[in-house]
């Protein structure tokens, strides 16, 4: 294995980015994206990253094409990716943004612990935008959705701790993120009932009940219906 690289960061939410300290790194586009697949699935036998980062090519070209990806790398960043043993994986000194999300994320929905900066942390961007190879697509969808879990889990440990506040910035951030996502406005009326603010638990119903007939002429679930019925039913 490589000798660790010490200083560098690969930045995958909102751009691509290598940096080195603080200077941006600049370099070829096939770099990028075998850089990228590295930091996001890890190690890699060499011929599933040729077939994942040129699918429209045959064997032979794809490997050329990866052959001449990795000597472009040695020659501008000779500790960035290690081979060994027919695999490639980025060295494990480099720092990766994704990382400190799913760090996070499992504090959270694991250990039921709410860092200080989760919020921050777990609303930041999506993956890698503007690219659609299908291995992006797959794993920016997938961390979107480790995004969503964490920010509702988050909600919900704050306003077990009567932090509302914090609770409906987590929850709300969730609902902007999807607003197509049942489970977001619920956990957001949920912390509006604890803190007794009824009003706003009916807006929020509503504001849900009214997204999803206008996308899919479907009705709120029946979770959410039996979690607002009590109250709809007093106030009828």
């Amino acid at each position: 294995m490589g000798e660790r690289t010490a200083g560098w960061t690969m930045v995958l939410i909102d751009r691509w980015e290598l940096r080195r300290g603080r200077e941006a790194v600049g370099t070829t586009r096939a770099v990028q994206r075998l850089s990228a697949l590295l930091a996001i699935q890890g190690r890699r036998d060499r011929c599933l990253v040729a077939g994942q980062l040129w699918p429209e090519c045959n064997e032979h070209h794809a490997q050329g094409n990866l052959r001449s990806a990795l000597w472009r790398i040695r020659q501008q960043h000779p500790k960035l990716v290690d081979a060994m043993d027919g695999a490639l994986m980025l060295n494990p000194g480099v720092r990766i943004d994704m990382d400190e999300i799913l760090s996070h994320a499992r504090a959270v929905l694991d250990d039921g612990v709410a860092p200080a900066n989760a919020l921050a942390v777990l609303s930041a961007g999506d993956l890698l935008p503007g690219w659609y190879d299908d291995w992006v697509l797959l794993h920016r969808e997938r961390l979107h959705q480790v995004q969503l879990h964490a920010l509702e889990r988050l909600a919900t440990l704050h306003a077990q701790e009567g932090r509302y506040l914090e609770a409906l910035q987590a929850g709300l951030t969730a609902v902007r993120m999807d607003p197509l996502r049942e489970s977001a406005h619920r956990v957001v009326a949920r912390v509006h009932l604890a803190e007794g603010n009824v009003g706003e638990a009916i807006r929020q119903f509503e504001r849900c009940r009214q997204v999803l007939a206008d996308e899919f002429g479907i009705l709120p679930t029946r979770q959410f219906l039996d979690l607002m019925s009590p109250i709809r039913q007093s106030l009828a």
